[in-house]
């Protein structure tokens, strides 16, 4: 067939962006900067990404590429077909834990308020906290792990191992009191009540997001994914191929609507990161990256408005990467 030019171009604000690469499978693509080959038309191209540490590919875009792991381009006209990928770095500042501020106990799921006041649950002491201008407060529970308290203020009541928490559009605070088997709520009057029950008491995970019409997603099973939409019914959503997952530990809204959940595969062996995985709105369609170096089993995590990727370093073999019991931010 006629020769197709693909031209790869290596863009972002990296701080090692001049190392940066992308390579075609074949070989005849290999640059930083800008750089190209001619291929047959309609011929699939797999290109692959080069990040320098400590930056990562943030996406992909043109010539039909997206996510952030390798990409398949078909150049397929005359004129060249353009793929961009956009590296980005990655940080890592302690906020509070650890060493700095507060002691936590067992801090899992992570969510910012439209204000950016940050909000986690303490599993240990079942606990939902609130990080306001540095202060660190209690929303929900009253440190008894139990079931008491519906239709009562929110911090007279008692949770039994929260592990996720939402807000709302409008302010309302959803926990998943897993121990329970319960969504809770949190209305603007500080009163808890009970959302929707009869859910899964399996998960050891932070496994709670929320859409832009208040729609809920929670991990129901070890590779299951459930919508509860905002009166409270449940609906089935995502089943993660076992190719990607074969359990999930976490789930958050992603950046661009849909979801981010995190897991791992049967065969990853003690010492290997988990999976990430971008979840379309529609449940059905799946992208994946990971961090080489990252956490090995970060206890919750989130989004900023800026697109800051928030994970939560709880203890054990994480303790060799970052401090134990605190909160990381990994700025974009």
């Amino acid at each position: 067939g006629p020769a197709a030019p693909l031209l790869v171009t290596v863009a972002g604000d990296g701080i090692a962006a001049t190392n940066d690469t992308v390579a075609s499978a074949d070989g005849r693509i290999n640059c930083p900067g800008t750089c190209g080959g001619n291929y047959v038309n309609g011929m699939p191209v797999i290109l692959l990404p080069g990040p320098a540490s400590p930056d990562v590919l943030f996406q992909w875009s043109g010539g039909g590429c997206s996510g952030n792991s390798n990409c398949t381009a078909v150049p397929a006209t005359l004129a060249p077909t353009s793929v961009t990928a956009h590296f980005t770095p990655w940080y890592i500042n302690t906020l509070f834990g650890g060493t700095v501020g507060p002691v936590l106990h067992g801090p899992f799921g992570l969510a910012f308020a439209n204000n950016g006041d940050l909000y986690f649950t303490e599993t240990s002491d079942c606990l939902v906290r609130k990080r306001h201008a540095g202060v660190v407060t209690t929303v929900a529970g009253n440190g008894i792990c139990g079931n008491v308290g519906d239709g009562i203020p929110a911090i007279d009541a008692e949770l039994n191992n929260p592990q996720g928490v939402v807000l709302d559009s409008s302010g309302n605070i959803y926990i998943q009191d897993t121990g329970n088997g319960l969504v809770r709520k949190v209305t603007l009057d500080g009163v808890l009540h009970t959302f929707a029950s009869g859910l899964y008491t399996g998960s050891n995970s932070p496994g709670i997001a929320i859409d832009a019409a208040n729609n809920l997603y929670v991990i129901a099973t070890a590779t299951t994914i459930i919508r509860l939409t905002p009166d409270g019914i449940s609906h089935p959503f995502a089943t993660i191929p076992s190719d990607y997952a074969t359990q999930l530990l976490g789930l958050a809204n992603g950046i661009q609507g849909g979801l981010v959940a995190y897991g791992k595969g049967s065969t990853c062996v003690p010492g290997c990161p988990p999976t990430y995985m971008d979840i379309s709105a529609q449940g059905n369609s799946y992208g994946y990256f990971y961090f080489p170096d990252g956490p090995l089993a970060p206890s919750g995590m989130t989004y900023n408005a800026l697109g800051g990727l928030y994970l939560e370093i709880d203890c054990g073999l994480q303790a060799a990467y970052y401090a134990s019991n605190s909160y990381s931010e990994i700025t974009a």
